[in-house]
């Protein structure tokens, strides 16, 4: 991930031409999202997200405000969200931190309604979960991911309040976070068939136009 003081267009640019290799090897396993961030001038933002949806096939926006240094403005985040609204993508942004909480994703899902942000993490761990729940409950543009998020429990409260809204997410490896784990706080939770293969990809598939 770019570096607070090289997160420009260029780098934008070299990012999303990797992501767009890499999804371009393994199309049946990886849907790519775009990044960039509002350090690229507001015309040349919207530009290179213009040209990643629809050059490079890439399918939303992916922000990290605090690995990429900025604040969740909705003045600040202008030029991405009325671009995303055109193209009509999602947008998913990492939550947890003090750059990027649940309380600040929804102000920008409340004046970008017709733009779908997905938490992740579902909010940043389980003392944070309760907004992102609430949220999903309430505004209707907002979606929560569960990667290397809370406990089953609070996963599945989730599910229980908005079923259609919960999206899988596995995030990076580790030897602490495998793989398997993040499929175990899932199906531990004894969800009916229907929203355990809605969490675990139909949910995607509508969010991203693939159903």
């Amino acid at each position: 991930m770019p570096s607070p003081k090289i997160s420009n267009l260029e780098t934008a640019q070299v990012a999303n031409d990797y992501i767009h290799e890499t999804v371009s090897r393994f199309r049946d396993r990886f849907i790519g999202f775009a990044m960039v961030t509002p350090y690229t001038d507001e015309e040349g933002g919207a530009r290179e997200i213009k040209r990643a949806i629809n050059e490079l096939g890439l399918r939303g926006v992916k922000l990290h405000p605090d690995h990429c240094g900025f604040p969740l403005s909705p003045q600040i985040m202008k030029g991405i969200f009325e671009a995303c609204s055109k193209l009509k993508i999602p947008v998913t942004i990492h939550c947890g931190g003090l750059r990027c909480t649940a309380a600040a994703i929804g102000h920008l899902a409340l004046e970008y309604s017709d733009v779908p942000i997905i938490i992740a993490h579902m909010g940043g761990g389980i003392e944070l979960a309760g907004e992102s729940i609430a949220m999903l409950k309430t505004v209707k543009n907002i979606y929560v991911d569960t990667a290397e998020g809370p406990a089953p429990f609070a996963i599945k409260s989730a599910v229980k309040a908005a079923p259609t809204k919960v999206l899988f997410g596995s995030d990076f490896f580790t030897e602490w976070d495998p793989y398997p784990f993040e499929l175990a706080r899932i199906t531990s939770m004894k969800l009916d068939r229907e929203e355990e293969e809605a969490v675990f990809g139909k949910n995607a598939e509508r969010l991203l136009g693939l159903a």
